[in-house]
């Protein structure tokens, strides 16, 4: 199997080993064993830079590669089935692993939290040995004694989306320097880029609830262990930066969100969106409450630009109507009066 991203090729053999080579130098670079279960079954998702094995075993194993030290980590396992994994295989462009086993049971992953998403049961008589992706159109084909494919419910969501060849800008580049990774944010995705050698190390995609929506703000906060993301609809969420799983809702906006800060030393969250609001929330174990609403702060006119000045206690916004407005956090502000 190639492993594009690596420029190697992956071989997994019945003596329980999986041995990548660099083809150009002929020489093995990496070599993993299994001795639990073997191997029969591997796939390698360039989005989320993660190799995939199936053994004959009930589980799946998740490998994550270093591309400077060719060493391999195993990043966790996905368990649920009930009896020895037939057939891996991911989808690409999106965080989704799909399974079966020899009971004809269907399982669908998500990467990123390493949850079971959906099952579906093909029957026993149905043993699928190859998973084939045909994400470009929509379907999942299962191959054993007879072909089994399934559809997507958002077929024509897909097919519209991959015929449609957008080039995604960047909106937003901040440096993690623990990690010397760029982490570059799009209208539509979050990409990971290894800030020595260029290379995309994973991408995250699809963490807005509609997929039609724009990604407008990004924020990484509390030492580039999670981050914010806003939306044209004027939602905010919180993610984990480790594997972008869904931690919490912010209170959100009535239009598109335009700026987020974060006040570390009161713990506050502060931002600003097209529906001329500044709201700051707070977060508490459960939620976000707001603790001050800014109402009509630029006279209907959308806030484009927002600082704040902890040291100070300021926010200033700013909108095309070329006036600065400067306000104090510590009042209750209600600039219709």
């Amino acid at each position: 199997m190639p492993v594009e991203v690596l420029k190697l090729v992956a071989v997994s053999c019945m003596d329980k080993t999986i041995t990548l080579w660099d083809l150009s130098r002929k020489s093995v670079l990496l070599e993993i064993n299994l001795p639990n279960g073997g191997v029969h079954s591997l796939s390698y998702s360039s989005t989320f830079q993660t190799l995939i094995t199936a053994g004959y075993e009930n589980m799946i194993s998740l490998w994550d590669i270093d591309q400077q030290y060719f060493d391999c980590t195993k990043k966790g396992r996905l368990v649920g089935h009930a009896s020895m994994v037939t057939a891996v295989q991911t989808v690409e462009k999106t965080p989704m692993v799909i399974s079966t086993d020899d009971l004809g049971c269907v399982k669908v992953w998500d990467l990123r939290t390493m949850s079971c998403l959906q099952t579906v049961e093909l029957g026993a008589k149905t043993i699928v040995h190859t998973v084939v992706d045909m994400y470009e159109c929509g379907r999942i084909a299962f191959v054993g004694a007879r072909i089994n494919i399934l559809e997507f419910e958002d077929l024509i969501y897909i097919k519209n989306n991959l015929k449609t060849a957008e080039v995604h800008w960047p909106i937003r580049v901040e440096y993690n320097y623990p990690l010397n990774e760029l982490v570059v944010c799009t209208r539509k995705d979050i990409r990971f880029l290894d800030a020595t050698t260029g290379s995309v190390k994973k991408i995250y995609t699809g963490l807005l609830s509609n997929n039609e929506d724009d990604i407008t703000v990004f924020k990484l906060i509390q030492q580039n262990k999670k981050f914010i993301l806003g939306d044209q609809r004027g939602q905010m969420n919180l993610y984990m930066y480790a594997n972008g799983e869904l931690l919490k809702t912010l209170k959100s906006h009535h239009n598109e969100v335009s700026s987020v800060k974060v006040d570390y030393v009161n713990k506050l969250f502060i931002s600003a969106g097209w529906d001329s609001q500044v709201l700051i929330q707070k977060e508490t174990k459960t939620d976000f409450e707001v603790k001050r609403r800014v109402k009509n702060a630029h006279f209907r006119k959308e806030i484009t630009q927002m600082e704040t000045s902890i040291y100070h206690n300021v926010i200033v916004t700013g909108s095309n109507s070329n006036i600065l407005y400067l306000g104090l956090r510590i009042l209750e502000i209600d600039w219709d009066a």
